[in-house]
C-alpha cells in the first residue's frame, strides 16, 4: 500500500501496474477465501462462528480493494504524465 500511495512519482505506465497487482492478489485472496467457505459455514453450524465471521470479513475487505481498484481505473485519466 505505501507503494501505492507515492505512485504518482512513479511512470504512469508503472503505477498502472502497480495498481493491477494490487487488484489481481486481492482477486486471489477473494478466491481462496471462497475456497474455504464451506468450512466456515459448518465450523458456525456446530457452533463456532468466529471463523465465519473473520473469512467474511476477509473477503469484503478483498472485494472492497479490488472494487476500489475498478473505480479508480474507470475515472482516472488516461493521458500520461509529461
Amino acid at each position: 500500500m505505501l507503494k501505492l500511495f507515492f505512485a504518482d512519482a512513479q511512470h504512469p505506465a508503472d503505477a498502472r501496474a502497480l495498481l493491477a497487482d494490487v487488484k489481481r492478489r486481492s482477486t486471489e485472496r477473494v478466491a481462496a477465501l471462497r475456497a474455504i467457505e464451506t468450512s466456515a459455514l459448518a465450523a458456525a453450524e456446530e457452533g463456532n462462528r468466529y471463523p465465519l465471521l473473520t473469512l467474511q470479513m476477509g473477503i469484503a475487505f478483498h472485494q472492497a480493494m479490488i472494487d476500489s481498484c475498478a473505480d479508480f481505473e474507470r475515472n482516472a485519466d488516461p493521458s500520461p504524465l509529461p
